[in-house]
């Protein structure tokens, strides 16, 4: 059994002594009776030249007398706590007698004479910093994801030539070789006809395999064919239609503009989408959509939109993946790397849809 906090004074005010937060605690008579190192930061006050002093010293003369008026009454009213004009912030003054936005939660204990207040108070510029200092790190953190990204394109694109011009060759090389020895031994023992079938048939998947690398590694019709054309490429390699699924292809023209490293990330997330219904989808899975747009990014630039969907059995449990292969995780961080995301639901019919958004920049000619 956990025993009750029991609390220790001497903790407490170590907690209050180190808060981001300024802390000013005020005796019933309005005078300052705790200062922690924030408000000396905050106010340029050192605390023994706070300590005693009326809580006026850290207010514009302006409204001193109002505010004091206002504590009264809030510490007449007894224990509570609540937010100093919550919507706006109030004003305080410094040491060097600057006027600032501040906002302020207060607390009150005790009655009377025995009465208390404490403001925690934070000033909105601080908070405006930090949010800024945070938005830069995320637009850096942007950049480098999209610098990966361009890297891994152009990385993938040296290896998927290498697999061509080194294995594809060899794969090549075995098949002519194999012709060549069949011609010279035009009468060869049944036994060596099949050892002869096998290896051609063996050729034959390297072959395949071959191909199949170069096309997870990077598609080289991407190099040849703008985002629509190797959509629809994809959708006949596919044999989506010929399997007697229909496929509604709705994509904004502008898109055909679209350079790496968007133009890849779209495609792979597509060709991945449309791998994992054909596998997972059919035969319940009779019509796929699948439509990119642009659409503003937050008052400045644009975002490629997509959603792929089907009206097949809609969301899977967890145990059975339905995007398998890259993998659903893979996707979400390509379009994290982008600064975008991604999302999985229904689709308009009932079935799984899935959806991603991410930002492009320079990609867009």
């Amino acid at each position: 059994m956990i025993a009750p906090y029991s609390q220790d004074t001497g903790h407490l005010e170590h907690i209050v002594e180190i808060a981001h937060e300024a802390v000013v605690t005020i005796d019933a008579g309005q005078r300052i009776v705790a200062f922690n190192r924030s408000a000396e930061r905050m106010f340029g006050y050192r605390r023994d030249q706070m300590l005693g002093t009326a809580l006026e010293r850290l207010l514009p003369g302006s409204v001193a007398p109002h505010h004091r008026q206002l504590v009264r009454h809030f510490l007449d009213r007894g224990p509570q706590d609540r937010a100093m004009a919550p919507r706006r912030p109030v004003r305080a003054r410094n040491a060097g007698g600057e006027e600032f936005p501040v906002l302020v939660t207060i607390y009150s204990t005790g009655h009377g004479e025995s009465a208390v207040a404490t403001a925690v108070v934070v000033d909105p510029r601080e908070r405006r910093d930090s949010n800024e200092q945070l938005r830069r790190l995320l637009e850096e953190n942007r950049r480098n994801g999209r610098q990966l990204i361009k890297r891994e394109n152009d990385y993938r694109r040296t290896l998927a030539k290498l697999i061509h011009n080194d294995l594809a060759q060899e794969a090549v090389s075995i098949a002519v070789n194999l012709e060549l020895a069949r011609k010279r031994m035009p009468q060869h023992s049944d036994e060596l006809e099949s050892l002869f079938k096998r290896i051609e048939d063996a050729t034959r998947r390297v072959h395949d395999t071959v191909d199949h690398l170069i096309n997870r590694t990077r598609p080289p019709l991407l190099d040849n064919l703008n985002l629509p054309q190797a959509v629809d490429d994809c959708i006949r390699r596919l044999g989506i239609r010929e399997s007697g699924m229909s496929v509604d292809t709705r994509i904004d023209p502008q898109i055909a503009g679209i350079r790496d490293p968007a133009k890849t990330i779209a495609y792979r997330i597509i060709q991945e989408s449309l791998t994992n219904i054909m596998r997972h989808a059919r035969p319940a899975a009779t019509r796929i959509a699948v439509h990119l747009g642009l659409e503003a990014a937050d008052g400045q630039g644009w975002q490629l939109m997509m959603h792929i969907d089907d009206d097949g059995q809609g969301i899977t449990p967890p145990t059975n993946n339905r995007l398998s292969g890259v993998g659903l995780e893979q996707i979400r961080e390509w379009c994290t790397a982008l600064g975008g995301e991604l999302s999985t639901g229904t689709s308009p019919w009932g079935g799984f849809r899935l959806s991603a958004r991410f930002p492009i920049e320079d990609e867009l000619s």
